[in-house]
């Protein structure tokens, strides 16, 4: 049986990424270390039992840049990923406190008995935050 476990994102400024993560998406730091010999640092942060991989490679380059949702879906590849909040206007009311604002929704799904919406992280990655009703 598989259980989700983490995701790998590649960032600009691991830096910026750790605090970001951290401050406004509550994850916590459980390792970061720097591998000279493969040109790269990375840290490793959680919140229950998933975990973000945030990587930072010396002379990274940007990836493809995805529209704002539900566009974004139209790329082909990993697109987003989504994180469940108990309370979704209350959510984008606490983000909007710290200047990020909603790329797309909230939206109610009615059929999924969900409501969503989309933020971006500092390099651009789109996160949907899910309110499951």
């Amino acid at each position: 049986m598989l259980h989700p476990y983490s995701v790998n994102i590649s960032t600009a400024n691991l830096d910026v990424a750790q605090e970001w993560y951290g401050h406004v998406l509550g994850f916590q730091m459980v390792y970061r270390k720097e591998h000279s010999a493969m040109s790269l640092e990375i840290a490793f942060m959680k919140q229950g039992d998933f975990r973000i991989e945030l990587i930072q490679f010396d002379n990274s380059s940007a990836g493809t840049s995805y529209p704002d949702a539900p566009r974004h879906a139209s790329i082909r590849g990993i697109t987003h990923f989504s994180l469940r909040v108990m309370d979704l206007l209350v959510e984008l009311d606490r983000l909007r406190g710290l200047n990020i604002q909603a790329v797309w929704g909230p939206t109610t799904f009615e059929d999924l008995r969900m409501s969503v919406a989309f933020i971006r992280d500092p390099d651009g990655n789109l996160i949907k935050l899910v309110e499951a009703q």
